[in-house]
C-alpha cells in the first residue's frame, strides 16, 4: 500500500524547550509575482459538475492555497509574532518594463490577464500597486518582507511546457521554436537588466528585506533521475521524454535559476532556496500522493483547465512555505516551528524490490520537510511477539540528501532475525530540531515494517 506521510499522521509526542521570548513582533508580507506567487494550480474551490473554479481573483487565478500566504499563517501561529499578508501576485505576469523581450506586463508595467471564461481586464504594474497601498493603507511603514518570484513567464516557459506535452510520445521538443525563444531570452545580455530595472523600482519603496524564491525542479523523481517514459505519472505527460525533462531542468530552469541568482546578488535581495532541492523527490512523475506538483491531468480535475499544469500543487505550496520560513526565522529571530515529517520507505538491504523479504536486514528511510533548525533523528525500533511489545532499542540516523533535501536513513539492527508469522518488526521516528538554544522534538506513532511498505514511485 502507498501511503504519502504527512505530520497530521506521524504526530505522537512532542517536546519543546524555548528560550526566553524575545519582543513581540508584527510583520508586514507583501507579495508579488507570476502564477506560482499567486497559486495557480490550486483554487479556493472547485465543482466538478460545473467545472467552475472559486478564486480570490479569478482573472488572475490567485488563491488562498499559495505558499507565500502559508508562510505568513505559519509565522503568524508562532509565539511572539503577528503577520499581515498582502498579495499582488497574477498569474502570467511578467517584469513586464518596456525592454521586455516578449509582450506583456505585470510588476513594471499594467498586465492584460487571458484566462478561460472569465471576465479578463487590463492589471495595474504590481509595483505601482505596492507603492500606493505602502502610502495610503500603511501610511509609510516599511514592508518588513517583500516576497517575489518572477522570471518563468519572461522566458516563455509556458510554451516550452505545452511544446513539450503536445510532442509525439518517445518524441524531442528540445528544438521546438519555443524552446528556441526561452534559450535565446537566457543568453541575452538584455534579459539582466530586466531584473536590474525591478531593483531599480523596489528601491523606491520602503523595504526591509526582498525575498526572491528559486524556481522548483518539477521533472526528477530522484536528484538526476528524470521523468519521463515510462515514468510519467499518468498519460497526460506522455508526451515528456526523459531528455526532455533533463534539458528542461539544465538548459531552462536551471538557467533562470542561475540568473535570479546572480540578479539577488547584484541588487542586495535574498535568494531563498530550497525549492529546487526539496520538489527533485516529487517530481510530476512520482504517485499522486507524493508529487508536488500538477499534472495536466490534475490541472483539470482541480481547475477545469490545463493552466495549473506544471504548477506546485498545495503540497509543493507547504514546500514553498518551508523555505521562505527557514529564511525568515533566520532574519527575524523566530521561534522554530515542529519538524514536518513527509514520507518512509521501507527496504530490503542487498535485495531490489519493495516486498518484505524474510530474513533479510530492512532499513528506513525518512524525508523531512525543510527546517531552520538543524535536525538530528533516531530510529527507535522492537520486536514484538504475541506474548507483548519487545525492548526498544535506538539507533542514530545517516543524513543521506544533498542540501536542503533531509533525507535520514538507517539499517535496523537484528531485523534479519526477525521470524515471520511469529514476531513484528516496529520502529518510529524522534526527530529533533535545534536552532540557538531552543529545541522542538517530535515523536512519531510506531510502524510495523511490511505493513505500508513505500516505494521510491
Amino acid at each position: 500500500m502507498r501511503n504519502n506521510l504527512i505530520s497530521t499522521t506521524l504526530l505522537g509526542l512532542l517536546t519543546v524547550a524555548i528560550p526566553a521570548a524575545a519582543a513581540d513582533q508584527n510583520l508586514v508580507i507583501v507579495s508579488i509575482g507570476d502564477s506560482l506567487a499567486a497559486g495557480e494550480g490550486n483554487p479556493d474551490s472547485f465543482d466538478p459538475v460545473t467545472g467552475h473554479a472559486g478564486w480570490l481573483s479569478a482573472a488572475c487565478h490567485k488563491s488562498v492555497n499559495n505558499g507565500r500566504r502559508f508562510a505568513s499563517n505559519r509565522i503568524n501561529s508562532l509565539p511572539g509574532v503577528s503577520t499581515s499578508f498582502f498579495d499582488f501576485s497574477c498569474s502570467g505576469a511578467k517584469i513586464g518594463d518596456q525592454n521586455a523581450f516578449l509582450p506583456g506586463g505585470g510588476l513594471l508595467s499594467p498586465q492584460q490577464t487571458a484566462q478561460p471564461n472569465v471576465n479578463n481586464f487590463l492589471v495595474g504594474a504590481q509595483i505601482d500597486r505596492v507603492r500606493e497601498f505602502q502610502q495610503n493603507t500603511l501610511h509609510g511603514r516599511a514592508i518588513d518582507i517583500l516576497m517575489i518570484s518572477i522570471g518563468v513567464n519572461d522566458v516563455n516557459f509556458d510554451a516550452v511546457v505545452t511544446s513539450c506535452l503536445e510532442n509525439t510520445p518517445g518524441g524531442d521538443c528540445t528544438h521546438s521554436d519555443a524552446v528556441n525563444t526561452s534559450r535565446n531570452i537566457l543568453r541575452s545580455t538584455g534579459f539582466p537588466k530586466e531584473f536590474d530595472d525591478l531593483a531599480h523600482a523596489i528601491a523606491q519603496l520602503n523595504v526591509k528585506h526582498v525575498y526572491i524564491t528559486e524556481y522548483p525542479d518539477e521533472v526528477t523523481i530522484q536528484p538526476m533521475d528524470f521523468c519521463g517514459l515510462p515514468d510519467i505519472g499518468d498519460i497526460s505527460m506522455q508526451g515528456v521524454s526523459k531528455a526532455d525533462s533533463q534539458f528542461l531542468l539544465t538548459e531552462v530552469l536551471g538557467a533562470l535559476n542561475t540568473q535570479i541568482q546572480q540578479a539577488a546578488a547584484r541588487n542586495g535581495w535574498t535568494l531563498v532556496r530550497g525549492p529546487a532541492d526539496t520538489f527533485a523527490t516529487h517530481g510530476f512523475c512520482t504517485s499522486s500522493s507524493r508529487r508536488y506538483v500538477n499534472t495536466a491531468l490534475d490541472s483539470m480535475l482541480r481547475q477545469g483547465d490545463k493552466n495549473g499544469t506544471m504548477h506546485p500543487n498545495i503540497a509543493g505550496h507547504e514546500a514553498y512555505a518551508d523555505a521562505l520560513i527557514a529564511r525568515a526565522t533566520a532574519d527575524f529571530n523566530l521561534h522554530l516551528e515542529t519538524p514536518r515529517p513527509l514520507r518512509r520507505v521501507e527496504s530490503n538491504v542487498g535485495i531490489p524490490g519493495p516486498e518484505a523479504a524474510p530474513f533479510v536486514t530492512k532499513a528506513v528511510t525518512v524525508e523531512i520537510a525543510q527546517h531552520p533548525g538543524t535536525l538530528t533523528v533516531m530510529l527507535n525500533h522492537r520486536v514484538d511477539t504475541p506474548f507483548g511489545a519487545g525492548t526498544v532499542s535506538s539507533t542514530a540516523m545517516t543524513e543521506t540528501g544533498a542540501g536542503r533535501l533531509n533525507l535520514f536513513t538507517a539499517q535496523i539492527p537484528g531485523s534479519n532475525t526477525v521470524v515471520p508469522f511469529v514476531e513484528s518488526l516496529k520502529y518510529q521516528f524522534v526527530i529533533t530540531a535545534t536552532r540557538n538554544g531552543e529545541t522542538q522534538t517530535l515523536t512519531t506513532q510506531w510502524f510495523s515494517v511490511g505493513d505500508e511498505i513505500l516505494v521510491q514511485q
